[in-house]
């Protein structure tokens, strides 16, 4: 069974997260079995709970989507790549009902370590041991880059196979590169800011205002500022909120604690402030996250 046909016969049932997962395979996700990369377009809101026999880049190109992968959720917006390996189980569903589009390369191990090979000898050994960072928001100019190589006429021609397969290598080549650059970022962190990052993920610091973080440096608001941007990708207010957000997650799943007390927890003295912004990240309200979870697992 194709991978459309399946999601439309769960989608049309009711689908919901008590389906456990979907194997994926090359066999019979690929257009072209014979080839060893694929190329699509996904435009469906919702992608079930699945896993893959093969490596998976995709690449967020319009809106915005709740993505969970192993266990984690967050939100993920256009200009984001990420990076799927064969052993993560991930899903996507939508953020308030509002349509998304992302476009999907896939690539086997093999060619996955060829493609390595060229670019550092080291680096698939990077993306088994798990220090490859898997995903990085794109400056304006890289994302508009593989959106050019998706428009060029070798994608769009069916027919040509070859040409197919080119462009998609293209792509595998410039995503690992870019990943490859932020491990070599992620690496080079200045001491003080690992241990600002540490710090402000400390459960006891979470019920903290956001301006609280300034005090824990010695940078003026502007330069920390600008190093969060430069070394995250965000803003400290969007990565604050992201940290008390998926900490929140963490205790809906795995503790009685009530909405109310979980938003004290992270710092909100309004509990409908908390689960407008906790629905605003993850797509549900903190009651249909938590129970959504309870029924994944009965």
């Amino acid at each position: 069974m194709v991978y459309a046909q399946f999601l439309a016969i769960f989608l049309n049932s009711g689908y919901n997260e008590r389906v456990k997962s979907y194997s994926m395979t090359k066999d019979n996700e690929f257009k072209h079995p014979e080839t060893e990369v694929d190329f699509h377009w996904w435009t469906q809101n919702s992608v079930v709970l699945h896993h893959h026999d093969y490596y998976e880049f995709f690449i967020i190109t319009d809106g915005e989507t709740v993505h969970k992968i192993n266990g984690k959720t967050t939100v993920i917006s256009k200009n984001t790549l990420y990076f799927v390996r064969p052993q993560d189980l991930h899903m996507f569903s939508s953020v308030n009902g509002q349509p998304s589009q992302h476009f999907n390369i896939a690539v086997t191990e093999n060619m996955l370590i060829k493609i390595c090979d060229a670019i550092d000898p080291l680096l698939f050994q990077k993306i088994k041991d798990g220090t490859l960072p898997v995903s990085i928001n794109m400056t304006e100019a890289e994302f508009n880059f593989f959106i050019r190589l998706t428009e060029t006429p070798l994608v769009s021609d069916s027919d040509s196979l070859t040409s197919m397969t080119i462009v998609s290598k293209q792509i595998i080549v410039n995503a690992l590169s870019l990943l490859y650059h932020k491990s070599a970022v992620d690496v080079k962190y200045p001491k003080w800011f690992k241990t600002l990052l540490r710090q402000i993920s400390a459960p006891e610091f979470l019920s903290s205002h956001v301006s609280e973080i300034y005090k824990l440096s010695n940078y003026t608001p502007p330069m920390l500022l600008h190093y969060f941007k430069l070394y995250t990708g965000n803003t400290i207010i969007f990565h604050f909120t992201k940290i008390k957000i998926n900490y929140a997650c963490n205790l809906l799943e795995k503790t009685n604690f009530s909405t109310l007390e979980i938003a004290g927890k992270i710092g909100f003295d309004s509990l409908s402030h908390f689960s407008r912004l906790f629905k605003k990240h993850i797509g549900k309200t903190p009651i249909e996250y938590r129970n959504g979870f309870k029924h994944a697992k009965t």
